[in-house]
């Protein structure tokens, strides 16, 4: 991986093209600032070619695909396609010859593997293997349920391949009523299947494993619905560290897909075979764990316990409650002035839900309910901003 984020200077500027489905998700910002964040002395110019999914059968949302067709070889000198967002509802032959199209420009694919085409890759088997890893020898889960995405996909195989190979490490009888079906990445799904496991197999389990945080709502809500407790009565663990994984109840236990490293280490591929340099076949990227509440674990209260010495509390405690009872009006004026309320917030008592979250936060160690309310103000901030 390093090897392609050194400086590799170019012997001209070129003109990159990049197609997505779009930039406006969470994996499409990461595929922007990745770009951006390039230093502007690796000396390429860069246009964005956002035509959505191919194919999409959804209303009339294929129509944008005609923004591929104004790729000109002659405006731009190669191209890098995020191949697994573009490939959702067609097949790896239909997106290898949509790419063969554009011959003979130089592309790398993201996301994935095609003939004759350098591809960079998230390391998906390995991920999922040190996910599923986690939860048998920490939490020592038995009985796990995975909820798998659509047929074909490669990341999703490599995900299911991990699932029963890890099953098989640990000497765990693979039952295939605990393996839902193939089906497109949506959480309508997960809880069908969740549902088709509970009501009709009637097999018992004591963690779900996500190949998407796409199906962790569906999950989550169907559990949630039944009495289920995540993650006491069920562990719960996704794959994409979506921003809502911080802000639901537990925060998720996840792996990030690594989007903004995987598009910087493409444009260096690209820039070097622009320059006649070799590059590999395939260049797959490593994922770490991201470890949260979801699965059974406090990270917070293990953090406290690794500290090298105790803390002295002194002698006199205040109470925090007081203190921010004592200063509350203060404290809320200060947020409306930094904040601004008024134009994100329809709940006038926010700052008061905040600092009620804050007092809570402060009382039980296991709650995060303080960071999961802000983080969905930056969210609320960053909607707006997007939208100046």
């Amino acid at each position: 991986m390093d090897t392609f984020h050194k400086h590799h200077p170019s012997q001209k500027r070129y003109t990159i093209g990049v197609l997505a489905s779009t930039l406006l998700n969470e994996n499409g910002r990461e595929l922007w600032y990745g770009l951006v964040d390039l230093p502007k002395e690796r000396g390429f110019n860069t246009i964005y070619f956002a035509g959505g999914w191919l194919n999409d059968p959804n209303d009339f949302d294929s129509q944008s695909n005609i923004v591929y067709d104004l790729i000109d070889e002659k405006k731009v000198d190669g191209l890098i396609i995020w191949t697994s967002a573009l490939g959702r509802f067609v097949s790896n032959d239909e997106v290898q010859q949509f790419c063969e199209r554009y011959r003979p420009l130089p592309i790398v694919s993201l996301g994935a593997p095609l003939a004759g085409i350098p591809s960079v890759l998230i390391d998906s088997y390995q991920a999922m293997s040190d996910m599923l890893t986690h939860l048998i020898e920490v939490h020592n889960c038995r009985q796990i349920a995975f909820i798998r995405g659509p047929s074909g996909h490669f990341d999703t195989e490599e995900r299911v391949r991990a699932y029963k190979d890890v099953l098989a490490k640990y000497r765990i009888d693979f039952n295939p009523r605990l393996l839902s079906a193939p089906c497109p990445w949506h959480n309508t799904h997960s809880r069908d299947a969740i549902r088709l496991m509970l009501d009709e197999y009637k097999v018992f389990f004591d963690a779900v494993a996500c190949s998407s945080d796409s199906f962790v709502e569906g999950v989550h809500g169907e559990l949630s619905s039944r009495g289920y407790r995540i993650p006491e009565d069920v562990a719960l663990v996704g794959f994409d560290n979506k921003p809502t994984c911080q802000t639901m109840e537990p925060p998720l236990t996840t792996i990030p897909i690594m989007m903004y490293d995987r598009v910087q280490i493409a444009a260096n591929m690209l820039l070097q075979m622009l320059n006649g340099e070799p590059v590999p076949e395939q260049v797959f990227v490593s994922c770490p764990l991201i470890i949260r509440r979801s699965c059974g674990c406090n990270p917070s209260v293990s953090r406290s316990n690794h500290l090298r010495k105790p803390l002295k509390l002194p002698s006199k405690i205040v109470s925090a409650d007081r203190i921010i009872k004592r200063y509350r009006r203060q404290i809320m004026e200060e947020l409306n002035q930094v904040f601004n309320p008024s134009d994100i917030f329809s709940d006038q008592n926010w700052n008061e839900q905040l600092l009620d979250n804050l007092i809570t936060d402060l009382g039980d160690a296991s709650s995060a309910s303080f960071l999961a309310a802000f983080q969905k103000i930056f969210e609320r901030k960053e909607i707006e901003y997007l939208n100046i």
